[in-house]
């Protein structure tokens, strides 16, 4: 299972860690906000907020040998979103970048301003790359009895979005799915990335998701 760090949403440091149970997994989070570590990253005793972050990704690259850099966003806020080229959204600090449910009358889009990043080749950049990132939802309880709480409950990704990605600062897309090895065609590769995710479900299946994390490892 997966380990949720519980962070203080009144001055980010880390109140709790705790691993996550239930199907699908959930934690109750009332005054915090969450950093998820997936079970097979390694993350020994981080000190703090940043230092969490940079072990969370160093540990998911080295846990996939075949690619040798990183570029990720924990989406902590809201500067990675090209609010030009989304509609649907909400923006917002601590686990607050979302997605409204799909419409009749529209489809919520969230694209990322692009993400330069360093290539020495062969080529003008990658050639195969993998994705993956993480969806959630809060469960809110308000009874007029009980005191108001919040729970982080884990959504499995690509059943809520599609996912496309771009190596040529959104010049092309190609589409892909969470974790898996994608080749980028010689004609759209490059060193600017865009992630355009798409909602494809409606408020029958689910409200709103949130978008815990990206990272393209190339």
């Amino acid at each position: 299972m997966s380990t949720h760090y519980l962070i203080s949403h009144f001055n980010s440091e880390i109140n709790d860690v705790v691993s996550a149970l239930g199907v699908p997994p959930q934690t109750l989070i009332t005054g915090n906000y969450l950093v998820r570590i997936p079970d097979d990253v390694p993350v020994q005793s981080p000190t703090n907020l940043s230092d969490l972050v940079t072990k969370k990704y160093a540990g998911l690259l080295g846990t996939h040998g075949l690619f040798t850099q990183i570029a990720y966003d924990d989406m902590l806020d809201g500067l990675g979103v090209d609010t030009a080229n989304s509609n649907g959204v909400t923006i917002g600090n601590n686990g607050s970048v979302g997605l409204y449910p799909k419409h009749s009358s529209y489809t919520p889009v969230l694209q990322t301003t692009p993400y330069g990043i360093t290539w020495s080749g062969p080529g003008v950049g990658p050639s195969q790359v993998l994705v993956t990132y993480e969806l959630f939802e809060y469960v809110d309880t308000d009874d007029s009895s009980d005191p108001y709480t919040r729970s982080y409950r884990e959504v499995t990704p690509d059943s809520d979005l599609t996912l496309q990605v771009s190596f040529n600062n959104g010049g092309g897309f190609v589409s892909t799915l969470d974790k898996a090895v994608t080749t980028i065609p010689a004609l759209l590769q490059g060193t600017q990335i865009v992630l355009k995710f798409t909602r494809t479900s409606n408020v029958s299946v689910r409200g709103r998701v949130y978008l815990g994390s990206w990272s393209v490892l190339f």
